[in-house]
């Protein structure tokens, strides 16, 4: 998570595209992470 914290730290202040490739490793890591939240509760 810590690999893409400047990128969300810019899209804060300035509008950018992400490249596909790592728009997905975000998505991806945003879903396991959701996975494991949901697991615990379960």
């Amino acid at each position: 998570m810590q690999k893409i914290q400047p990128e969300r730290e810019q899209a804060d202040y300035d509008a950018w595209a992400a490249p596909e490739e790592e728009a997905r490793r975000a998505i991806d890591l945003a879903h396991r992470f959701l996975s494991a939240i949901e697991a615990l509760f379960a």
